[in-house]
Formats: C-alpha cells, structure tokens, sequence
C-alpha cells in the first residue's frame, strides 16, 4: 500500500490521496447468481453479461445490527471467467 500510495503522489501530487481519502466505497449493485448444489456461486449476470465463477477464495458470514435493522449476509470473493476479483454477497433473510 505504501509503495502504492508513493506512486499516486510522484504521479499526480499529494492532493489525489487526499481526494481518494474522500471517496467512499462503491454501493452495492443487484446481481442475479447462480448456485451450485452446495450453494456456492458458479455463475453470476451483472450488467447483462454472464460471468463464470472460476474460483471461490473464500466464504464468510457477517450478522451485525445496522440502525437496529438486523444484518445477515454470506459473502463470496470469487474470481471470474474475465479474471477479475469480485466480491459479492447474498442476504440470508431475503435470499
């Protein structure tokens, strides 16, 4: 992250870290998947496309209360047929 980060700077100047600092993350965009027997991910259709699930890196489950609306989610970081990395979840009360 460092070395990263020394990077942005010799690249674009102290301001684009201080600017970055300013964005929050991503919301989460509606995905349809498709699951396995066992319920894990084999493919996921985001904007249209279908994306085969190469592989699954890891599988966890947060429960947290969020302004007293209870929060129960299983999440998947995944890699896809177009290599990308993608983190996706699934809400265990709405399916």
């Amino acid at each position: 992250l460092r070395q990263v980060l020394c990077r942005l700077r010799e690249r674009f100047g102290e301001l684009i870290v201080v600017v970055a600092s300013l964005v929050g993350a991503p919301s989460p965009q509606p995905v349809q998947v498709t699951t396995s027997l066992q319920g894990m991910p084999r493919a996921i259709v985001w904007r249209d496309h279908i994306r085969e699930v190469k592989l699954v890196y890891e599988t966890w489950r947060e429960r947290r209360r969020w302004w007293s609306l209870p929060v129960e989610r299983d999440y998947y970081r995944l890699e896809t047929d177009d290599g990308l990395v993608r983190v996706v979840f699934r809400e265990v009360q709405t399916d």
